[in-house]
Formats: structure tokens, C-alpha cells, sequence
């Protein structure tokens, strides 16, 4: 079946594309509508910045009002399936009758595991009032330790002050705990509490608090300083694992770089954490000291299992698209300037600042590592996805980035980042997100203005609020996101006018990428040339072929072409997955 014939057998008339169309992006809650788990006279009131978990699980904070009261919850679960998973006044499951849920602690960050549970920062009141971790599992609010009890694991009458959530997996999840001894680090499986020892042989240890991740075997890492006992053996410091009860040193100070001579390791009080993954995998930053000059070079490097480790960043490399581009990052003891984070196999993204510009990288760490010495330059193998004063995609020639904010990246190897377009003729700026695959070209996602439907009625997005966290997130790790496994970008904006707050979810657009590309592929007669960028237009995604002049549009689960070769006006080819279905089909033959 050629083109031609699957048009007319699908053909109807539809609203041009100047009218008024809507995109799609799902709306989870929103202020004024039924609040989730509450009578149907609440509505959402106030809400908070969201996060996701891997498997698309979201959580928020907020309000239901009822006209006269507000009663704050926080509400948790797959998007149409939402629970209030704890509400003001409620009592918790673990602590004594007279102690009450009364609010998240701002600014709160939920993390969620792959599962969905949820542990997060909460106010209680009562008889012992204070901040303390709560964690929702198996449809079951909870807390695990609260002020004033007994530090498990630590001398009789070591009592616990705030006790904070740090990372979380399905195996399990990691606290820190103020005491009179200092912070103590715990790994709860979900059943019982285990004090994440502070001694190793006979050295003690001084962890970062709230910088430890965590992976699916309840595998935690962390950097820190040997404080204690034998001076030879305890005199440094470096990247440790503790894992099933016992702890190992994974990288220390003074171990040598590979492939450097007169180079060692110094990692244990840098300012940017190690980070593990599923696979086992460490990315941790390190400074690189000369032997004899004591000079200093900041980097960042992966580790797998007894493998040596892998440089994936140089502070002083160049841009592999623009050699004349030389990329600057402070020595890692001053400033956690490489905000790098990972997903599996080494993939990762990180900002950088290139002759004075923001720049956003990402790819894989080098198979072997080309220097000799930490001074030595050359041009770095990973790819531009976005550079500061560049035209961004999905915006016409006169805008460029203007500024970058937070960016996320997957297990799927995908990645989105979040920022400001500014015009240069009109002197305006919008906000705006854009996504990707890999280290290939973002596309443009959402932006500032542009048109929603919501129930068949129409709504303007007024206003996209970034995440509060201006890092890279990642689903690795056990940390907060806004961008889950399964490409959903979670984020809170403004509908319409500022009484009208939402918690808005991107879904995964990989079909409609398919579409565009296979239609490129199978018919180049009318779609060319090739990978366009994605453009948003009063709501349709599309892309526009000039050679040809034509289009082909994708709005509300529906594929649309435009051009004078298929007649007047936009034509309806079908649903995504049966247009998908098509050309797959034509592609293998059948």
C-alpha cells in the first residue's frame, strides 16, 4: 500500500493548523479539582514540587480544602491512581498513638523506589515533636526512628535528633541521624535497622551525611576521611562501598591514575559524592595530584568491579565540536563545580562551563584514556548535547539558550534538561524543556504558552516551575527525579492564572520519534530532508519539510500530514499505533 492509497483510505477533513489545538500533556492534579482519597467536596490546594520514581510512580505535597478548612496530605502512586498516603493529624504506624503527621519539612524531596515506596522529611506533633523520616511501603505509612529514641546500634543513652532520608531502593533505605556523637548512618531493609558502621580495620571514618547512594542489592557508596587509629594505615581517606553488613575501601587517596605516572588519586573530601548504579558501577570525581609539583587537575572517572578505573571528564579538554572550547572545573576540594551523574553502563550527563559558556554534555567514559599526566589537554569524547547561546531546537533563528537549570537522565539512556530561550529581536525569553536519546540532538518538549487540553477544555500553560534542585538527577542511585524509566518528565506549572497550580506529566514520546523517522525513511518523496527538529505549534508536535513543504503533525494519540500533495488542508492518517503498525509492516516487507 503506497502513501497516497493509506491517505485516502483514512482521509478526513480536520481544523487547520493555525486553530485552536491542545498538546498532550497529562494533568496528575491541579488546584480547584478533586483532591485524590478525600471526600468529594476537597480539593487540591497549594501544591508542591513532584517527583517520580523509576517505574513512574509520582509523589506531592499540598492541601485539600473544603471551603472552610485546608487539611495538608501528601499524595502518592502511578498518575490516576493516586492516594493520600499520610494527612495532617494522622497518627504513624511505628510511633506511639500521641504523636501526629503535621506537614512535609520544606523544601521536601520524595524518593521513590522502583516498587513506589515513598520515604520522605516530615514535622510531627506531640507528645515528641520534631523532623523524622516517614516511608510508605505495602499501602503503609511508617516511621522507622523519630527524636529522642535510642540510636540503634550506638551506646546505651545515645538518643537521635532529626533523622533524614537519604537514598532509597527496593532493597531498602539509608538515614542519617544527629547525635551527641555526631551523625550516625543507618540501612533499614524495610524490616530491620542496621548502623552503618563508622570503622574500618582500625581506622574510623567521617562520611559526608546526605551524600550516600544506593542500588538495587542494598550496595551504599560514599567518600569520607580516616580519622583514627594506626597513622600509616589510616592516613588517608577515599570512596567506600558498604554492602551486606561490611565495608570496603573502593578507591583511596594516593592510589595511582592509571595510565599516569607520577599521578595519585585524591578523593575523599571532594565535594561531589560517588554515585553507584544497578550494575555496580562508581562514578566518583577525583583531583589528580602530581607526585612532584603537588599541582592539582580536576576529573571525573567510572569504576566496574575490580576493573581499573575510567576517565570520563579532564578539566582542561576541549569541546569534541569546538576544539577551541576549553573546559573548566575548579580542583573538586573547592567547589562541586562537576554536577555529573550516571545511569547504567556509564552513560551520564554533566554540566560544564566551557571559555566562560554553560554547557551540557553527556556520554560514556573512555575505553583507555589518552594522558600522560594530569596537565595533559586534549579534546574530550563526549558529545554537546546543548551549549550556551546556541539556537535552540524547536525555535526559530533568532532565539538562543540562554540559561540551563535542571537536567535528568534514565536507565533507558535518555535524558532531559530544562532551561531558558531567549529571543534577540524581540527581547523576551521563555521558559522551556527538551529531551533526548543518548548523546543525539534534544527535541523540544514543552515550553512556556503553549496550549493544553484538559477534559476536552482548553488551557494555556503560564508559567513551567523548574525543579528546586538545579542538579542532574538520574533514576541511578536511589535519589529524587523528575525523570522516570519510562521517559515521563514530571514538573509543576501554571494554568491559565495564578490561582491555578498543576502537577503536569510528560508521557514517553519514543512512538511519535518512530513515526517521524520511518516516514523519513519510507518516503523521502514527501518528508525531506531528514530529522528535522520537532516543533510545537498551538499544541501538535511536528515536523515541517521544506524541500517538499510538508508536514507531518502528531496531536492526541492522532498522525496528520499537510501539503499541497495531499490535498487541502491537514488530512488524519490514523491513531499512533496503527500508523506505527503500518510502516513497520511496509518496512519488513508484509
Amino acid at each position: 500500500m503506497n502513501l497516497k492509497v493509506f491517505l485516502k483510505a483514512n482521509f478526513f477533513l480536520w481544523l487547520l493548523f493555525s486553530a485552536q489545538i491542545w498538546a498532550e500533556i497529562q494533568v496528575i492534579a491541579k488546584t480547584g479539582q478533586t483532591a485524590a482519597d478525600f471526600p468529594s467536596h476537597f480539593s487540591y490546594f497549594d501544591l508542591s514540587e513532584p517527583f517520580i520514581g523509576p517505574a513512574g510512580h509520582a509523589a506531592f505535597a499540598g492541601s485539600a480544602f473544603d471551603g472552610n478548612d485546608y487539611t495538608k496530605a501528601v499524595w502518592a502512586g502511578l498518575p490516576g491512581q493516586l492516594e493520600a498516603i499520610v494527612k495532617e493529624n494522622d497518627t504513624i504506624t511505628g510511633f506511639p498513638g500521641n504523636i501526629f503527621f503535621s506537614d512535609i519539612v520544606p523544601p521536601s524531596s520524595f524518593l521513590i523506589s522502583h516498587s513506589g515506596a515513598v520515604a520522605f522529611l516530615a514535622e510531627l506533633k506531640g507528645a515528641s515533636t520534631g523532623e523524622t523520616a516517614l516511608v510508605h511501603f505495602n499501602g503503609v505509612t511508617q516511621g522507622i526512628l523519630k527524636p529522642g529514641d535510642q540510636a540503634p546500634g550506638l551506646p546505651p543513652g545515645t538518643v537521635v535528633g532529626t533523622v533524614t532520608p537519604i537514598a532509597i531502593s527496593d532493597a531498602g533505605l539509608v538515614l542519617a541521624g544527629a547525635t551527641l556523637r555526631g551523625t550516625a548512618l543507618w540501612f533499614w531493609n524495610f524490616s530491620e535497622m542496621e548502623l552503618i558502621s563508622t570503622i574500618i580495620g582500625e581506622c574510623s571514618y567521617v562520611p559526608g551525611p546526605g551524600l550516600l547512594n544506593i542500588n538495587q542489592t542494598g550496595s551504599v557508596v560514599f567518600n569520607a576521611v580516616l580519622a583514627a587509629g594506626d597513622e600509616e594505615s589510616c592516613s588517608s581517606g577515599g570512596v567506600f562501598k558498604w554492602s551486606n553488613g561490611s565495608i570496603e575501601l573502593v578507591v583511596k587517596d594516593g592510589d595511582p591514575v592509571p595510565g599516569m605516572p607520577g599521578a595519585m588519586f585524591g578523593v575523599s573530601i571532594v565535594h561531589s559524592p560517588p554515585k553507584i548504579n544497578d550494575q555496580d558501577e562508581i562514578i566518583f570525581n577525583a583531583a589528580l595530584i602530581n607526585i612532584v609539583s603537588r599541582s592539582t587537575n580536576n576529573s571525573v572517572w567510572i569504576k566496574s568491579g575490580s576493573n581499573e578505573p575510567r576517565l570520563l571528564i579532564l578539566n582542561g579538554e576541549s569541546l569534541k565540536e569546538k576544539p577551541d572550547h576549553v573546559i573548566f572545573a575548579p580542583v573538586p576540594m573547592v567547589t562541586p563545580i562537576l554536577d555529573v551523574n550516571f545511569a547504567n553502563f556509564g552513560y551520564s550527563m554533566l554540566p560544564v562551563t566551557a571559555n566562560g559558556i554553560e554547557v551540557v554534555l553527556a556520554g560514556r567514559p573512555r575505553e583507555s584514556q589518552p594522558y600522560a599526566n594530569p596537565s595533559d589537554t586534549g579534546a574530550s569524547q563526549l558529545t554537546t548535547i546543548a551549549i550556551k547561546n546556541d539556537q535552540p531546537p524547536g525555535f526559530g533563528s533568532s532565539w538562543f539558550y540562554a540559561s540551563f537549570s535542571s537536567r535528568a537522565i534514565n536507565a533507558a539512556e535518555h535524558y532531559v534538561f530544562s532551561g531558558f530561550a531567549s529571543n534577540a529581536l524581540e527581547n523576551r525569553s521563555t521558559s522551556a524543556m527538551w529531551r533526548g536519546n543518548g548523546t543525539g540532538r534534544p527535541r523540544l518538549v514543552a515550553q512556556k504558552e503553549m496550549k493544553l487540553s484538559i477534559n476536552s477544555a482548553e488551557h494555556t500553560l503560564k508559567e513551567i516551575y523548574f525543579p528546586q534542585n538545579k542538579g542532574t538527577h538520574s533514576t541511578a542511585g536511589g535519589k529524587p527525579s523528575w525523570f522516570s524509566d519510562n521517559g515521563e518528565i514530571v514538573f509543576r506549572g501554571l494554568l491559565d492564572n495564578s490561582s491555578n497550580s498543576a502537577i503536569l506529566l510528560i508521557t514517553d514520546d519514543s512512538k511519535e520519534q518512530k513515526i517521524f523517522s520511518m516516514a523519513e525513511q519510507q518516503f523521502p518523496q514527501y518528508f525531506s530532508p531528514a530529522n528535522r527538529d520537532d516543533q510545537l505549534l498551538e499544541g501538535f508536535t511536528y515536523r515541517y519539510y521544506p524541500t517538499t513543504n510538508t508536514y507531518i503533525g502528531i496531536k492526541n494519540g492522532e498522525v496528520f500530514v499537510l501539503g499541497d500533495v495531499f490535498g487541502l488542508g491537514p488530512q488524519r492518517i490514523d491513531t499512533i499505533e496503527n500508523t506505527l503498525r503500518f510502516l513497520e509492516d511496509r518496512a519488513g516487507g508484509s
